[in-house]
Formats: C-alpha cells, structure tokens, sequence
C-alpha cells in the first residue's frame, strides 16, 4: 500500500477495524487449543494410572463418553490400605519393634498415684538403755546393716537400782540354798522324833519365800537387758558390771500380713562399693538398718534414754489416692481380689528380678481427706534387698524406699476377644486410627476401631485386616505415618519398582 499523508478517511478506519478483528479471533482460537491440549493429556493421564492401578484385565468404569468415573477411584482408593517402604536399615533407625496380633482379654484399669510408706508403728524400733550407765563402746555406724542379736552398745553400769537388784537377787538365792541344807539336817532328827515336825514345816514356808523372791529379781534382772548367762554368774556371786545391748529379736508376728512371704535378701561378698546384682545370692535372713545414733562414747546415760533407731523396711506400704467417685469400682475390685500392678518411679537401669508375686489391696480407708478430697487404698509391698560389705562392715540396698512415688492401677471393667498394643502403635489422624501391618519391608496403614487407651496400652476392636498371624508395628507408629506422608507427596507409590529404562512393576 502507498504511503499517503493527510487526513484519515472513512474507508482508512473501516480497515484499521478489520484488522483488529482478525487478531482478536486468532488469540481466541490459541487459547482454546491449549485448553484442549491440557484436557488430552490429563485424560492420558488419567488413563495410564486407571491401567496401572487396576492391572491387566481390569479397568475404572467409565461413563458414556469415555471419560473415567474419578468420584468412584478417588472412593477406591480411600478404601484401600496405604503402603509404605521401610527397609531393614531404615527400622534399625528407627529402633521400630514388630510383634504379632493376638487375641485376649483386657481388664480396663483406673490409674491413681500412690506413694511408698513405712508401716505405722512396725518399720522403726527404737534402743534404749535398760539402765543407768556410761557408753564405753559403740559397735555400730549410721548406715550399717545388723542381724537380730548384732551387739550395739556396750555400757558400764552405774545406776544403783542394778545394783540393788542383783543384790537381791544374790541373797534370796543364797538364803534359799541354805534353808534347803537346814531342812535335810534337820529331817533325820524328825524322822527319829527328836524335834516336832512343825519345824520343818516352817522351813518349807520359807524356802518357798526366798525361792519366790530369788524368781522376782531374776526376771527383773532379765527384763533390764541381761542375759541369761549373766543372771546365772549373778546367782553365783559374780556381779555385772558392764552390760551389751543387742539388735532386737524379730516377731515373725509382727509382720504387716501373715500371707506375705518374706523378701529376700541378697548376699554379696565383693569389696566394691557398689553391690553387684550378678555375684548375689538369696537369704532368708533379716536386717536392720542403723538410722541414728543418739549418743556418744563417754557420755553417761539414764534408764530408758534413748540410744539409737533402727530401721526395718522389710515390709513396706504403697498408699494410693483415690476420689470419692471411684469408691465404688475399687470396692468391687477389693471384694472379687483382683491383683493390681504397681508401677514404681525411678526404675531406669534397674536390674532387679522379675516380682511373681500378686499385688493385692489389703484394705480401703474410711476417712476423706479434707484438703485432698481422697481416701487411702492400702496394698502391702514385700522389699527384697542386697548386701555388700566395704571396708569390713556390711550394708544394705533395699529395692523399694519410703517415699518414692508410684502409681497403682487397678482393674475394673473386662474387655473379651480383643487386640492389646503398646500405645505407641496406634496413630491418630483426626477423628480415625491406624496401625501399621507388616509385609517384609511393606507396611500398611489399616484402620481400626479404639475401644480403649490409657498411657501405656491401646485396645482395638477385631478388624478384618488384623487376623491371626499378621505382623503390627508396636511402636514409632506417628514416625511411620510420616514417613507414608513423605512418600506418597513424591508422588510414587510405595509398593512399585521402577527401572533404569523407564519401566514400572508391582513389587516382588
């Protein structure tokens, strides 16, 4: 077209508009060819995955155009399990454990807190003098571990009512030996009518006394500490002058219950200071435990003063707290005698043995705390114990110390034909729960249905893919169901191979 100059005229503008209408449908028509080249490759792809999800002689519904159904796939694979790949490295990683499905009854249980006590009255004896005298000697150290009989203190006796007393003692068993001498003189001089008969009479009258009043002082001497060794050298004139006090006899029925088997006390011979569980062996004897000295050598002491405390924690208490609102499900629980578990602080690295024996509530209290709104649930705790010596003297562990905090859980409700898991083999997503079924180095994201969970257990109800036989992952669930995420935001599915060419199978 020549150029011109000038003004535009009419037919200059009609052409001017032709052109922009040429543009604008050349635009249009590129749009809706890339519109519909994204509509063919999604169909593609669509297509490749119903082929891949559903395999060879399978295949998604279709409806009349030919397009796939994605409502029903999308359903589909909802219902289906999700699956991940962990290898063998990566659940050594994890420290992952894997156990089998089972079966069983479970027994729902209230958890209440509970501390370890001393039993009132029975796990503390106190030493005192059974006399006025000096201490010469002290056998014994804060801490150390004494059998009944163990010799504690020695005294040098100045009290006088001791020394009155063996006095006493002295002359009615002297004036009882001579009065017996008397009368066999005189019985042959009755016998042959020289002196009345009334005389010897009068002699067994006073035999009898001295005898009476020699058994008086003798069991006062005994019930002031002596023993009965001394009391005989008493008898034969030979006066005590220092006396022993000794670790006390045990009353075996002065145990917290009768039906309680005694702990046993393990032995342990090595130096170290530390006792060694591996080197013990079991005794049936018991010990006490020096708490407190209350005296020292040299310092003079009065009749019934105290001089030490011994510790005796063979027998212990575990009180629990429980509202008034769970009176009902313990007394039931009291009443059938349910054994209850007992789960005890601080047991990190301990190696003592296995208890085989059954927890059981020996009695509820019936007072309301006013401050804590509870009342007791008392359960008897045998406490084994070990030995070990350093430096000549001998100590003693004891497993459980008066204290310690516990927590007592008892059992309730009954739950039959169930699936028990640790808690940390259920993960939580939303309102749903999932375990994780084991397949080699597959693991399947299966629903299950909770019936109950507490801190350390899960209870789930029978589920169609957990039967006999299956393998669950008992632990690191919530780190499992992330991995699932991560895998499957890759885009890959977990349970496919895919080779250097391009080519995918299902795993083999």
């Amino acid at each position: 077209m020549p150029f011109r100059i000038g003004p535009r005229t009419a037919e200059d503008s009609r052409t001017d508009s032709g052109r922009e209408s040429s543009t604008v449908n050349v635009q249009s028509l590129g749009r809706r060819a890339l519109i519909a080249t994204a509509i063919g490759a999604a169909t593609v792809g669509v297509v490749w995955w119903s082929a891949f999800r559903f395999g060879p002689g399978e295949s998604a519904e279709t409806d009349d155009s030919g397009n796939i159904a994605a409502t029903d796939v999308a359903i589909g694979a909802a219902d289906e399990p999700q699956i991940l790949r962990l290898d063998a490295r990566g659940r050594r990683n994890l420290g992952l454990q894997v156990g089998p499905v089972a079966r069983s009854t479970y027994w729902k249980k209230l958890e209440i807190p509970a501390v370890v006590i001393e039993p009132p009255g029975l796990a503390v004896r106190g030493i005192t003098a059974p006399a006025a005298g000096i201490v010469t000697t002290i056998h014994v150290s804060v801490g150390d571990a004494v059998p009944p009989g163990t010799p504690l203190f020695t005294l040098h006796l100045v009290g006088e009512s001791l020394q009155l007393a063996q006095t006493e003692y002295l002359q009615a068993t002297r004036e009882a030996e001579i009065l017996r001498r008397e009368r066999a003189r005189l019985q042959e001089a009755v016998d042959d009518g020289a002196i009345p008969a009334r005389r010897i009479i009068e002699l067994d009258q006073e035999i009898d006394r001295q005898t009476a009043l020699a058994s008086a002082r003798r069991q006062d001497l005994l019930a002031r500490g002596l023993s009965l060794e001394q009391v005989e050298r008493i008898g034969q004139g030979e006066f005590v002058a220092t006396i022993t006090i000794e670790a006390p006899r045990i009353d075996a029925s002065a145990n917290i219950d009768s039906t309680d088997r005694e702990a046993p006390v393990e032995s342990n011979d090595a130096s170290a200071a530390v006792p060694s569980p591996d080197s013990s062996s079991s005794s049936t004897e018991r010990f006490f435990e020096v708490r407190e000295l209350a005296v020292a050598v040299g310092r003079q002491v009065q009749g019934g003063e105290a001089l030490a405390v011994l510790a005796d924690h063979e027998s212990l208490l575990v009180q629990g707290h429980a509202f008034r609102r769970e009176a009902a499900a313990i007394e039931r629980a009291v009443a059938e005698r349910r054994p209850v578990e007992l789960e005890f602080d601080g047991a990190i690295g301990e190696d003592w043995p296995a208890v085989d024996q059954p927890y059981l509530i020996r009695n509820l209290g019936n007072e309301i705390d006013p401050e804590s709104r509870t009342f007791d649930v008392i359960v008897p705790l045998p406490n084994p114990s070990r030995l070990y010596e350093d430096g000549g003297r001998t100590y003693l562990v004891r497993r459980y110390r008066p204290g310690q905090r516990a927590r007592m859980r008892i059992p309730v409700e009954r739950l039959d034909d169930v699936i028990v898991l640790p808690a940390e083999a259920v993960v939580r997503d939303g309102p749903s729960s999932y375990v994780f079924r084991q397949n080699g180095d597959l693991f399947s994201r299966i629903p299950v249905r909770v019936l109950h969970q507490d801190r350390r257990d899960v209870v789930i109800e029978r589920e169609q893919g957990l039967g006999p036989g299956s393998f669950v992952a008992l632990d690191s669930a919530a780190a499992l169901d992330r991995i699932l995420a991560s895998q499957t935001q890759s885009g890959m599915p977990a349970d496919v191979h895919v080779h250097a060419d391009g080519t995918v199978h299902a795993a083999h």
